[in-house]
């Protein structure tokens, strides 16, 4: 069992899930680990469903398959699964692993939930650096960066916690969602020791509030700390803000620089030109020369998921699965053409092949 277990996680974590479930399938004695391994396979695949429904499948849990199962929740989305789910864990485990309550905490904040969260990060009497981070986080996510900003500091007067890196990830990056740029410039000028992160972090707080010579400053003193060495997911964020601010110039600028750049690999420079407003580069005779050698790879297609009266339906671009398909594309396209009467047109400067 060892072993197939193992051949389970490694196979995973290579995103080979069909290899990772033939071994499950053959297996004829299973125990929670064993499910525990599949569960993660799908988790990190983001195959969150098929996570759920085999948890539903199993006779007996553990910690580790409830934290699991709640990470499924959290990346769906979907408040009323989680809840359902919450509810079935022993109040044994909810109320004594920390583990448990911190993932509970990500997960309902993933979901919208903020108050739920807010009740069981009270009711922890010992919480650690992750537990702080996972409120912090969520606070961000849900666009309360005062709030973040404010358990920042309790964590680290009252709480006696020292910050790591990813605390300051989540702190900055919860400024960035809430403009709170002040605050963001303080936090940032007070950390001794800043890795890559949490320069990404701040350069995208700045680029999101139109500062972007600031930003660009701190990009380069990065760089020149590192040797010159260029960190793409900088210029990526920057990218992004540029282009959601209809910077043209800007966006031209940044996205020639990471064209420049020695280590962007084709994937990023494709992405790059996506998120790009301006059409100058779409005769690259580079660009064009990538996306043809792209052209060829099998591509992962998005899929999206809902529930209706407590079921999951899971559904892609095109998808005509469903029985009542004809009924479901009708009812768009009376809302697309709502949607054109009230003056709405599409944004597609990011849309790409």
């Amino acid at each position: 069992i060892a072993l197939q277990t193992s051949l389970i996680d490694l196979y995973g974590k290579s995103g080979n899930v069909k290899m990772a479930e033939k071994i499950f399938n053959d297996m004829n004695n299973r125990d929670v680990t064993v499910y525990g391994a599949l569960m993660n396979c799908y988790n990190l695949n983001e195959l969150p469903h098929q996570s759920i429904e085999l948890y539903k499948t199993m006779k007996q849990q553990s910690v580790v398959t409830y934290i699991l199962v709640i990470n499924a929740c959290a990346q769906l989305g979907i408040k009323t699964v989680l809840k359902r789910i919450h509810e079935q864990i022993s109040k044994q485990y909810v109320d004594h692993d920390l583990m448990l309550q911190n993932s509970l905490i990500q997960a309902y904040c993933k979901c919208g939930d903020v108050e739920t969260a807010e009740k069981i990060f009270s009711s922890i009497s010992k919480r650690d650096i992750i537990t702080y981070c996972a409120m912090i986080n969520g606070y961000g996510l849900n666009g309360c960066g005062a709030e973040a900003v404010d358990l920042f500091y309790k964590m680290k007067i009252e709480a006696k916690i020292i910050p790591d890196q990813q605390a300051y990830v989540c702190v900055l990056n919860a400024c960035s969602h809430s403009a709170l740029v002040g605050q963001a410039k303080s936090i940032f000028k007070s950390i001794e020791n800043k890795d890559e992160k949490v320069y990404t972090a701040m350069v995208d707080t700045l680029a999101r509030a139109h500062l972007f010579d600031e930003a660009q400053q701190l990009i380069d003193e990065y760089e020149q700390q590192q040797g010159n060495k260029s960190y793409i997911p900088m210029y990526m964020a920057s990218l992004s803000d540029a282009t959601n601010n209809q910077n043209s110039l800007k966006t031209q600028e940044i996205y020639d620089k990471i064209c420049s750049i020695q280590n962007a690999d084709n994937h990023t420079l494709v992405a790059a030109s996506g998120l790009s407003t301006n059409s100058a580069h779409s005769n690259d005779q580079k660009l064009t020369k990538i996306r043809q050698q792209l052209a060829g790879m099998k591509r992962l297609v998005g899929v999206s998921l809902t529930t209706v009266n407590g079921q999951i339906f899971q559904f892609k671009a095109h998808d005509r699965r469903h029985p009542l398909s004809d009924k479901i594309y009708e009812e768009l396209d009376k809302m697309a053409k709502e949607l054109k009467q009230d003056g709405y047109e599409c944004d597609e400067r990011c849309k790409f092949t």
